[in-house]
């Protein structure tokens, strides 16, 4: 055979099967006979010419497509085209779709039926298939998937395809190549690892400089993030580094479904002295707790368990087999309690269990933290139950903002969360007025509660150990030592005064540093002295430099118009200066600006106050006839032949006239005749002492009582107690005995009782009629001493009582033992007897009314798991 692209030994195979896939449908077909018969004769030009012929003539032809599908997949022939065969069978099966009956009814005679095409387009699917698995393309896979959608076998192509495009993006490892595969092959079963690792690098990425704005941003712009939890806890963590109370509330409040909310309510309510807790999650229980830890409460045993109860007779719904000891003797003032099995339990006040651990010793540093220690070390946990730290040496609450904690025997700074302010490095830290401090060796370097925190934010806190050492000055200025050198620095760690060999000196409104040439002013302030001054003078109100032999005065409060000029000068007391300008005269000038001029023979003296220091706000301008007393504001109070003048207060003077102390008010005005040895002032009564004896002046109501009496006396009620003869009476203020000096005590009760004490007994007097309301006991102790009450434990022979001074006798003298087991504000009583002839203790609890909150019964071993030992 020649031009035909036909090959002898493929011929007949090819040929063999025709006539197998077309069932013999030559036998009566006209156009088909000429084609079988072209091809019978090898002449495969001038059949696919009649082909070519039959779909001109006949365009709905499915025979004719058929067989030319089927030379078209025959792989052994030259034009062989396999993508060719798959159009021109399936336009045989649209054909046959479309034939009339009577067409169908020829191939249906010819024995070519919808079978025969369909399974013609199975080979030839069969043969795309096989030829996709040899490609093994992304592209080979798709365009398969694409042509045969229903074949079964594409989940495997699927697979295989999403391997490859897989292979390929995965190395690219950004988030936008991980977005775009798993948006395009939602299905695949790569899509979850491609979302995961996209929200991993989307995370990553827009955190990468770890600053909390990163965070902040990246929940903002992604919400529905997998890493949400993550982004919060680091926010909550940074912050609220400050640990302040206001950025704990600026986080649940922000973040209000965030596993963080508890914690951050938690430890923003133990921060604050008086929470507000309205519209704060979990109110409720934190209202219980608040509640629950301003009530007094004191251990009751019974049924062999402990159990707490308030001074109002509320029992808690707690109990414990054991508890500290130190809860005995009641006045607990935690508010927790540690105990069960071992003390190995933590409960809050309102009987919440807080914590279970392995821990021996309890304390509550404050800032709302516990330190625990036991036989595996100590650990820090919130009063609300989680677990800060574990593993530490040393903890404590510094400033009141953050904990000191040691580990590997070195200090860093934590917050209540247990994020790290600090690294575990440092000798020691404290805080010195704003000044945070740190040691490491023998260098110190100082920072800021701000400086701190801007460091943290930008994740690179580097301390700087530039001091040898410190001075903290009203709690906001810094001198700094380094060697021979100093400086001056303010609250924002920003110099006043550049380091130099000086000495520093802060002042008010100057500060400057003297050197061995003389003295220099901070430059940073306005209207300071300039250039080298020789010589420096203040007080409280002015400062003086001396510069060129000539002296410039500077009113500290108002510092824009100095007097200058001036060649003499020099300060009285805290508040006036005197000074001789060109006038060559002396002038004494006010803080007020008010001034006065001196004779040749004045001189101003400072005026030592009696007792009362902010009281130095006189002078006294004295010469050889007399002493004028002057105010702060300039003005003249009053003058006279006085030796000394000593304020009282604003408007009582002690003063003295030839030897002799009395005293003036305000104008001058003599209260108290000048006839005393010693005069002093307490608790409103000015003590006056004449030939040994002494009097007193009631300054509430000018009331003169005359030095007649043995010891200073003491306000009692309307009365006065003191002493004469050796023993000690009330008087009242017409000096009339109300309780004849015959007592070697007397206590105050009320101001119609008093306890008197007659060698070793006591009694309870009545001041109306003399009359003893308690007689004759041997001991007598107060164990409640308020301005508004005051009880008592008194001895008699048959055993203790107790007594009020509101409520009379609240118990017989009868009992072994009384004791408050409150506080002086919320006491609450116990009163103990024992039964030798049943061999039971009774305790009797009694709140300050004396009403019975209850009693219990316990033989000796029990009375032991429950006996106060002070």
């Amino acid at each position: 055979m020649k031009n035909h692209d036909l090959r002898t030994s493929n011929w007949k195979r090819w040929l063999s099967f025709l006539l197998i896939l077309c069932g013999f449908w030559y036998a009566n077909a006209k156009d088909l006979k000429k084609i079988f018969r072209a091809l019978e004769k090898e002449d495969l030009p001038k059949a696919l010419e009649l082909i070519s012929e039959s779909l001109s003539e006949e365009p709905v032809n499915p025979g004719a497509r058929y067989v030319l599908a089927g030379l078209l997949a025959t792989d052994s022939l030259t034009l062989f085209d396999l993508d060719s065969a798959r159009i021109t069978v399936w336009q045989a099966l649209e054909d046959y779709e479309q034939a009339s009956e009577d067409e169908l009814e020829d191939l249906e005679k010819n024995r070519v039926s919808i079978q025969n095409i369909q399974d013609l387009d199975t080979r030839i699917r069969d043969k795309h298939y096989a030829r996709a698995m040899d490609t093994h393309t992304i592209v080979a896979f798709e365009a398969y998937m694409g042509w045969y959608a229903a074949d079964p076998r594409n989940p495997n192509l699927v697979k295989l395809r999403d391997s490859l495009v897989w292979k390929e993006v995965k190395p690219q490892y950004t988030s936008t190549a991980y977005q775009q595969f798993f948006l395009k092959y939602p299905q695949s079963y790569y899509s979850p690892e491609a979302r995961f690792g996209y929200d991993s690098l989307l995370y990553l990425e827009n955190t990468r400089s770890d600053k909390l704005s990163d965070y902040v941003d990246f929940l903002k712009d992604q919400p529905e993030t997998p890493y949400r939890d993550r982004a919060e806890k680091i926010i909550f963590e940074r912050m609220t580094a400050s640990n302040i109370a206001q950025d704990y509330e600026r986080y649940f409040k922000g973040y209000p479904n965030s596993k963080q909310i508890r914690k951050a309510v938690n430890i923003w309510y133990h921060l604050n002295a008086n929470p507000d807790l309205s519209g704060i999650a979990f109110r409720d229980s934190l209202q219980r707790v608040s509640t629950a830890i301003k009530r007094l409460t004191v251990p009751i045993y019974e049924d062999g368990e402990y159990r707490f109860m308030t001074s109002s007779g509320a029992m808690m719904d707690l109990s414990f087999a054991e508890i500290n000891r130190d809860y005995f003797c009641g006045d607990i003032q935690t508010d927790f309690f540690f105990g069960g099995n071992d003390q190995q339990e933590i409960y809050n006040r309102s009987g919440n269990l807080m914590y279970t651990g392995s821990f021996d010793l309890v304390e509550d540093l404050g800032l709302g933290v516990l330190l625990l220690e036991g036989d595996q070390g100590k650990q820090l946990i919130h009063k609300s139950g989680f677990e800060i730290w574990d593993g530490l040496e040393d903890a404590a609450a510094i400033g009141d903002q953050w904990l000191r904690i040691k580990v590997n025997g070195k200090y860093g700074l934590i917050s209540n969360t247990g994020y790290p302010i600090t690294l575990f490095k440092y000798d020691d830290i404290y805080r010195d007025g704003v000044f945070w401090v740190f040691e490491k060796g023998e260098s110190l370097a100082v920072y800021t509660t701000e400086k701190i925190m801007t460091q943290l934010q930008d994740d690179a806190l580097e301390l700087e150990f530039k001091f040898d050492d410190i001075e903290v000055v009203e709690d906001s200025l810094l001198i700094g030592f380094r060697g021979d050198w100093e400086c001056l620095m303010n609250e924002q760690l920003s110099f006043m005064i550049p380091w130099g060999d000086y000495e520093v000196t802060p002042g008010t409104p100057f500060h400057y540093a003297r050197t061995t040439d003389g003295y220099r002013f901070s430059q940073l302030q306005a209207n300071s002295p300039r250039g080298l001054l020789t010589d420096l003078l203040e007080n409280e109100v002015w400062i003086g430099v001396e510069q060129d032999s000539l002296w410039t005065l500077y009113n500290k409060n108002s510092l824009d118009a100095p007097k200058s000029g001036l060649d003499t000068l020099y300060l009285a007391g805290d508040f006036t200066a005197v000074y001789r300008d060109d006038s060559a005269r002396m002038q004494v000038l006010f803080p007020n600006g008010i001034q006065t001029e001196l004779t040749e023979n004045q001189q101003v003296v400072a005026v030592s106050p009696l007792q009362n220091e902010e009281l130095a706000d006189y002078i006294t301008i004295l010469d050889e006839e007399e002493t004028s007393l002057w105010n702060k504001a300039g003005a003249l109070l009053f003058s006279g032949k006085y030796e000394e003048i000593k304020p009282l207060d604003d408007s009582l003077f002690i003063t003295k006239q030839r030897g002799k102390l009395g005293m003036i008010n305000g104008k001058g005005e003599e209260l108290i005749a000048f006839q005393y040895d010693a005069m002093q002032e307490s608790d409103g009564l000015i003590f006056l002492l004449s030939k040994g004896k002494i009097g007193a002046y009631d300054i509430q109501d000018s009331t003169l009582i005359l030095p007649r009496y043995e010891s200073k006396l003491e306000r009692f009620g309307p009365y006065y107690i003191t002493r004469a003869k050796g023993k000690y009476g009330i008087i009242d203020e017409s000096e009339d005995e109300i309780v004849d000096f015959d007592y070697d005590q007397i206590r105050y009760w009320n101001d119609s009782t008093a306890w008197v004490k007659d060698e070793a007994d006591w009694s309870l007097m009545n001041l109306n009629d003399g009359s003893f309301l308690i007689d004759t006991v041997s001991n007598f102790e107060m164990i409640v001493g308020r301005e508004d009450l005051q009880i008592a434990t008194f001895y008699g022979e048959r055993g203790y009582g107790l007594a009020s001074s509101r409520n009379g006798e609240l118990l017989p003298p009868k009992f072994n033992e009384i004791r408050n087991l409150g506080n002086q504000e919320d006491p609450l009583f116990t009163a103990e007897v024992y039964s030798p002839e049943t061999g039971f203790y009774i305790l009797l609890y009694l709140n300050e009314k004396g009403e019975k909150l209850g009693s219990y019964a316990f033989r000796v071993q029990e009375y032991e798991k429950i006996y106060c030992e002070d």
